[in-house]
């Protein structure tokens, strides 16, 4: 031991004490125990992305999806969409043309400015701030309703959605949904031919740079010639496009398990998750249990 100047007694001394005051070791490299931890940083936290699901299919002609069965718990349609939705579903196929003929017949609503113009229609739950419902639009079209989820359902395996909406020419800037459930996925299925228009989404080692917020975001471009889906709560945005644009986005409100036992059984019997071979994990997600 060399002297350190006090003598080599008080050296000693000086060395083994250096070693009991140290930080216990950390594999993690921290320098204190896990339990010694400073708390984390939730902003920090926040501001990165949830792990992304990103899938895509294979691509697909809209004419060449098999419809499912029409179920007995729709009723008796009511206006000229349901009925159309009717014949579709009955056929078992359905044309790109009908699907604008469909749509000139729904109660389109202008899209928000966050979602840079355009028109749109949803149907299914909806959550609102702290209130959770079910939209006018599943009562009042549920031809048309169980038509749309029928199309997510067949244009991919098992999805699990509360609530659909078709947007017509819709450029969202780049959010997350705040209002879908943690975790959950967007599924969507174009519903026209267009060129470009692809879904920016958020990824670890995506190759793709673009700038929100002052900052440099790095992800993937989903193409949508096919069916796609992506974490609804990774931040993503549309791309540009020509042609008109049409998109089928199934999706699941965050807190779906707090409506009504007589709401849960209309999104069943409407959406069709007792139709799709997934009861307990198809449409809605998952049910709650019974009070």
């Amino acid at each position: 031991m060399e002297d350190c100047g006090l003598g080599r007694v008080q050296c000693a001394y000086v060395l083994v004490v250096g070693i009991l005051a140290a930080p216990p070791y950390s594999p993690d490299g921290g320098g204190k125990a896990d339990e010694a931890k400073e708390p984390k940083d939730e902003a920090k936290e926040k501001d990165q992305p949830l792990p992304s699901e990103v899938t895509s299919s294979p691509p697909f002609h809209l004419r060449d999806l098999t419809l499912e069965e029409v179920p007995s718990s729709l009723p008796e349609p009511q206006n000229e969409a349901d009925r159309m939705a009717e014949q579709i579903l009955k056929k078992g196929h359905i044309e790109p043309e009908e699907v604008e003929s469909l749509l000139g017949l729904l109660p389109m609503e202008e899209a928000s400015e966050r979602k840079g113009g355009g028109t749109m229609f949803a149907t299914g739950a909806f959550r609102r701030g702290g209130l959770v419902g079910i939209k006018k639009n599943l009562k009042d079209f549920p031809w048309v309703s169980f038509l749309g989820a029928c199309i997510l359902r067949e244009s991919r395996e098992e999805p699990s959605f509360t609530s659909w909406v078709i947007l017509i020419d819709v450029r969202t800037l780049i959010h997350t949904d705040a209002n879908n459930e943690v975790r959950s996925l967007n599924y969507v299925t174009p519903l026209s031919s267009f060129e470009k228009g692809g879904i920016w989404v958020e990824t670890s080692g995506g190759g793709v740079a673009r700038q929100h917020k002052g900052k440099t975001l790095w992800g993937r471009v989903l193409d949508m010639s096919r069916p796609s889906s992506f974490s609804a709560h990774g931040r993503h945005g549309t791309e540009a496009w020509s042609g008109r644009r049409i998109m089928l986005i199934g999706y699941t409100i965050r807190g779906w398990d707090e409506l009504a036992s007589d709401e849960l059984q209309m999104l069943d019997d409407t959406l069709g998750s007792k139709y799709c071979h997934c009861t307990g994990g198809g449409t809605v997600a998952r049910k709650r249990p019974a009070e």
